[in-house]
């Protein structure tokens, strides 16, 4: 009988002891959860703008960079109606060694685009947490194959032709053409030009091909990326 008594003591003695081992599991488990849940809730990349150098760290800080992507996102998907899918692939890369700091002016630095791949020069106030991009000289975009459109409808013809309109022209063969920059509005910046050709068509193909040479002499590579529209009024008779 004290045999009995015994065992039965043990068996009655082994459930207490596992279970403290099995709170202590499922507590851990518990903890595993919730950890596992709080990353996925975390952005696992904060902002598609690519990090920058320690030594520019402190003049663009985190918080600086996710403001400027948020305005980015906002000013692609208005003026070059993104889709979602696109604007949630935006990736941006900031070019360090455009990186100036000037307390009047604010942060200014060049900005490339994944896709569409433009190249944005960037001034960025940080006490107003404001971002204005604008359109770089062809020159320094990392596509000259793509018109870019700037905040407050700025554009490639701005940086790269305003200087020199407007124009006029003759073709080699004397017709007169005439260039000028249309008025800001809401359409797509635009060059108007006007040419005496009576709407011949030789003519008209003589004065397309003079206004794409005067475009290249003045930095446009791909002078089909200009916006364009072209008159050729009929001669009256």
């Amino acid at each position: 009988m004290p045999l009995l008594n015994n065992n039965s003591d043990q068996l009655e003695q082994t459930p207490r002891q596992i279970i403290p081992t099995i709170a202590a599991i499922l507590t851990l488990l518990f903890t595993i959860c919730i950890t596992i849940t709080v990353a996925s809730l975390q952005p696992q990349n904060p902002t598609s703008i690519a990090p920058i150098s320690k030594s520019y760290s402190s003049i663009l800080e985190k918080p600086d960079l996710i403001t400027i992507e948020q305005q980015l996102r906002n000013f692609l998907g208005k003026t070059y109606n993104l889709t979602p899918e696109q604007s949630s692939s935006l990736t941006a890369v900031i070019r360090e060694d455009t990186i100036t700091n000037n307390d009047s002016n604010g942060v200014v630095f060049l900005i490339d685009i994944s896709e569409p791949k433009l190249t944005f020069q960037v001034t960025y106030q940080k006490e107003q947490a404001t971002a204005n991009f604008s359109c770089p000289p062809i020159e320094l975009a990392q596509s000259p194959d793509i018109f870019c459109i700037g905040q407050n409808r700025q554009s490639t013809i701005d940086t790269n032709l305003s200087d020199y309109l407007p124009y006029q022209g003759l073709t080699p063969n004397g017709t007169e053409y005439y260039i000028w920059q249309a008025p800001k509005s809401d359409y797509t910046p635009r060059l108007d030009i006007i040419a005496n050709t009576c709407n011949n068509e030789l003519l008209n193909k003589e004065v397309k091909s003079a206004i794409d040479y005067w475009l290249i002499q003045h930095g446009i590579t791909n002078p089909d990326i200009i916006p364009t529209k072209i008159s050729y009024p009929d001669c009256k008779k």
